[in-house]
């Protein structure tokens, strides 16, 4: 006969069983593990890196892009610097970015000029360390004069800012 002890001992082992499955389980379907795993390129969708008049260096994003960024400690309030030159950019057509970290939707940045810009946007509960910024464009725009032409989605700076509060 079973004593109570030995039905005990063994619904701890299913269970100690079952969480080191479930912890190996999600570390293989980690990001990282699939990156990893699959050859998935940590920056995506971005063309060379260009300078904006000897100022700071910059990249432009197709209609989806990413690259790592990493997250500091204490701020929340991450500062991209963008510029759309779309000749058809105007306040009555804005182009419009989704902004993800982490693959989590946190904004959307409205752009109604051609101008360099800097944008806020919280991060709410992003952990520090390594994340993943991802930006989505409404549209994007093909200049003339290039040869193949690049399809053009935003301007993104290099140096990614980061503050305690809005300063909007």
């Amino acid at each position: 006969a079973h004593t109570r002890a030995d039905l005990l001992t063994l619904g701890c082992a299913v269970v100690l069983i079952c969480a080191a499955q479930a912890h190996y389980a999600a570390r293989l379907l980690s990001r990282d593990a699939q990156r990893q795993r699959y050859a998935l390129p940590a920056e995506f969708g971005l063309y060379h890196l260009e300078t904006w008049q000897e100022q700071f260096t910059y990249q432009w994003a197709q209609r989806y892009a990413g690259r790592v960024i990493t997250v500091p400690e204490t701020e929340r309030v991450m500062v991209l610097r963008l510029a759309a030159f779309d000749p058809e950019i105007s306040p009555q057509r804005p182009k419009h970015v989704n902004v993800r970290v982490n693959g989590v939707f946190v904004d959307t940045i409205e752009i109604t000029h051609r101008e360099w810009a800097e944008y806020e946007v919280y991060v709410y509960s992003t952990p520090a360390g390594r994340a993943e910024l991802a930006l989505e464009c409404d549209r994007v725009w093909r200049p003339p004069h290039e040869v193949p032409p690049r399809a053009l989605g935003v301007a993104l700076a290099s140096d990614i800012g980061w503050r305690t509060t809005f300063e909007r």
